[in-house]
């Protein structure tokens, strides 16, 4: 619902934006938007798909708004549809072998309903444009060649039918919202080429009342409206090409009678029994045309587009003819049965015809809906705003294959917080009482080095507050500098003193929970995290604390594998398919104490940290550009004018999936630390007993034991925050 930005966005970034929808308005309108997968939709849970994009590719502004544009459609349906009224409909006209009606009520429903989008959402309307201008310019794709073809000849769409829907998206758009673009131009002439003028005058009416409609129910009474007009005209251009090949059968026939009649002629001077043999054959073409059962004019015995037809050239045996005619039936090239053969016999507009016993005239889709057949059988020709999506992003979507970074899906990503209310083992895990005693024993160790570390970041901090003076004021204590101007008799001449400005610093430290980090790793660093947090307690930073693993909550590791696994049987090369995505299991997000939480409230979680780690698996990894995404977005938020985000790991990112995706995960965080940092925030890796990230971040640090660790994390946060770098002066000092 965004205003499209001027900038280009990193993918992970926008992955980030389009499953936050669900956050916004999910609890309002039931409304779930997942990534997953190839394609764009709505699935039958009705969760809004988002396709998997390359986490590291980068979004132009026309992409970010088509992308904005298609799920501020889809949750404008969820929205402004009624859907259960929608679906009866659905029912009802696959029932009766209608799809194209159906297809035209959804064409005409979504102008109705983006327009109800944007008197919610005024920036919708860029959004809306962007998508709407793609879906023209993906439809004049795939049909415009056959339009500018068709317009050099004079004619019109043999289906033009199939076209009604599309044009009423189109135009409905323009009468329900404004859309006017060179795009929406081009697009109508399109259609025009394809239908006629007064085809397209008559949906421009149509387009025009559906602008005043305010209801689903009301599109559904116009749709079936459009649908009879439709019967109408086709029933129109049934009896005006029956007309038409009578007239050209009955040319024909006077052709043939007269070359025949000039045979007879030329023949006279070779004998009186050749010139009665003549004018006796002639006499039979005669009498052949004039009962209009002639041949066609290219010998291929078709009949007239109602069924009738002429017996095959030389067959005039009478078993030969019925042989013909029976073999033809029920494929609309002959003449057939009339029960069978002859659709709509009372001018119903109705099919007789039941191929299969489906009562569709189109069981294979091709369109082609035979001698007279009900034009509202076949789907019709139309760009649905997921295709045009799709489209779009094509260059996003291919995967490993071609060295990019795509999750498979969002769908089963979960945030763990101390407010969790689900059951699960995790849950029990760090909601465990023993947490406090476990956090109490943290910080007894913390007694010597940590101690006295803690000590000097407190008086540091307490420093970096020193009191100053704001001189020239008009009272308060006499400023010696401004002495001369006091034996002048100015005013302003005093000073007074002022506290210094509270830190206008917020800290964010992202944990590494991957099963690599049991053992002493992760005892190092929740010590660590305890005393810093202890100390920056007391003063006026805030911060939160953050962790980050993959596969940890089992129930989820286990939907998505079989989701994936469905969808990769489904697409037919299951190999292939699979092989597009680095990320096969769900993300888990830790927050064990947010900004405005007292340290207090989120003592026992942390203190149950080393046993969440132990209690994991093997397949428990970490995919950190997707974590960093999470914590800067959360750090984004707040006023403070200084960001910092400290990151604290044993090595590389390990999405634990498929051989080959380790690389893929190293490069998108190297660019998403480059991409965090290029909008002001500072970022600090620390690496536990690796030294691998010195690659991927700016500012890294490897220490191998706790001491080397929490100084390094004191002179960078001293150095960061304050200005200041405590390395050994402080520590000669005593502090």
């Amino acid at each position: 619902m965004k205003k499209p930005d001027d900038k280009d966005m990193l993918g992970s970034e926008y992955l980030h934006e389009v499953t936050n929808v669900t956050r916004i308005f999910g609890r309002q309108h039931d409304i779930s938007v997942v990534v997953e997968g190839n394609m764009a939709g709505v699935d039958r849970d009705g969760n809004i798909i988002y396709p998997s994009i390359a986490a590291d590719s980068r979004l132009t502004p026309e992409e970010i708004s088509i992308s904005r544009g298609y799920v501020d459609h889809e949750c404008g349906h969820k929205r402004h549809t009624d859907l259960p009224a929608f679906f009866a409909y659905g029912d009802k006209c696959r029932s009766k072998g209608e799809e194209l009606k159906l297809g035209i009520a959804n064409a005409m429903e979504d102008p109705r309903m983006e327009a109800k989008v944007i008197d919610d959402y005024e920036g919708s309307h860029e959004n809306l444009t962007a998508v709407a201008n793609s879906v023209c310019q993906s439809w004049r794709d795939e049909h415009g060649a056959t339009a500018f073809s068709l317009h050099q000849q004079g004619e019109t769409h043999e289906h033009w039918y199939q076209f009604v829907g599309g044009a009423l998206s189109i135009l409905g758009r323009h009468e329900c919202w404004g859309f006017d673009t060179h795009e929406y131009t081009s697009t109508i002439g399109t259609f025009q080429r394809l239908m006629g003028e007064e085809r397209m005058a008559q949906c421009r009416e149509f387009s025009k009342r559906l602008a005043k409609l305010t209801s689903t129910k009301q599109v559904l009474t116009l749709a079936d409206e459009v649908g009879e007009w439709i019967r109408k005209e086709f029933k129109q251009d049934q009896q005006q090409q029956q007309q038409q090949q009578a007239q050209q059968q009955g040319a024909q026939g006077g052709q043939n009678q007269q070359s025949q009649q000039q045979q007879g002629q030329s023949g006279q001077g070779q004998g009186q029994g050749m010139s009665q043999a003549g004018q006796s054959q002639a006499g039979n073409d005669q009498s052949q045309d004039s009962d209009g059962s002639g041949d066609s004019s290219d010998g291929s015995g078709d009949g007239d587009s109602d069924g009738s037809g002429d017996q095959d050239q030389g067959s005039s045996d009478k078993d030969q003819d019925q042989t013909s005619s029976s073999a033809d039936d029920g494929d609309g090239s002959g003449e057939g049965p009339s029960q069978s053969g002859r659709p709509d016999q009372q001018g119903t507009g109705q099919s007789n015809q039941q191929p299969n016993g489906q009562g569709n005239p189109d069981p294979q889709g091709t369109g082609q809906i035979g001698n007279g057949g009900d034009p509202l059988a076949p789907q019709g020709n139309r760009v649905e705003v997921g295709q045009a999506l799709q489209k779009a992003l094509e260059g996003k979507l291919k995967g490993m294959n071609q060295a990019q970074y795509r999750p498979f899906s969002t769908r089963f990503d979960s945030w763990h917080t101390r407010k969790d209310k689900k059951k699960s083992a995790i849950r029990e895990c760090l909601n465990n009482e023993a947490g406090h005693e476990r956090y109490k024993d943290m910080l007894n160790k913390s007694a010597g080095k940590l101690n006295v570390i803690r000590r000097k970041l407190e008086r540091a901090l307490q420093s970096d507050r020193s009191i100053h003076w704001d001189g020239g004021q008009q009272y308060g204590r006499l400023d010696s500098r401004r002495l001369v101007a006091a034996f002048n008799r100015q005013e302003k001449v005093f000073k007074r003193k002022q506290d210094a400005p509270a830190h206008d610093t917020a800290v964010t430290f992202l944990l590494d929970l991957s099963y690599s980090m049991n053992g002493a790793p992760i005892e190092t660093s929740i010590q660590t995290l305890i005393c810093l947090a202890e100390a920056l307690e007391k003063t006026s930073i805030q911060y939160n604390i953050l962790g980050h693993t993959i596969g940890r909550h089992s129930g989820n590791r286990n939907k998505m594998r079989k989701a994936m696994t469905e969808q990769a049987n489904q697409s037919g090369s299951p190999y292939r398919f699979a092989h597009q995505f680095a990320r096969n299991m769900p993300l888990d997000m830790f927050e064990f104490k947010s900004f405005n939480e007292r340290l207090g409230m989120a003592k026992k979680m942390l203190g149950n940290v080393p046993q969440l780690i132990t209690d994991g698996d093997k397949w428990n990894g970490n995919v950190d550009h997707e974590a960093l995404w999470h914590s800067y977005k959360l750090l984004s938020k707040r006023p403070e004018g200084r960001h910092v985000l400290i990151v604290l790991s044993d090595g590389m990112p390990n999405p634990c999936s498929i051989m080959g995706c380790r690389a893929l995960a190293q490069e998108s965080l190297k660019k998403t630390v480059k991409e965090i940092e290029g909008r002001g925030v500072e970022v600090i890796g620390i690496g536990i007993q690796e030294d691998d990230g010195a690659e991927l971040y700016q500012k890294w640090h490897t220490v191998w034991n706790l001491d080397e660790l929490a100084e390094t994390v004191i002179d960078e946060l001293g150095a960061t925050l304050m200005g200041k770098h405590l390395g050994k002066s402080a520590r000669i000092q005593g502090v």
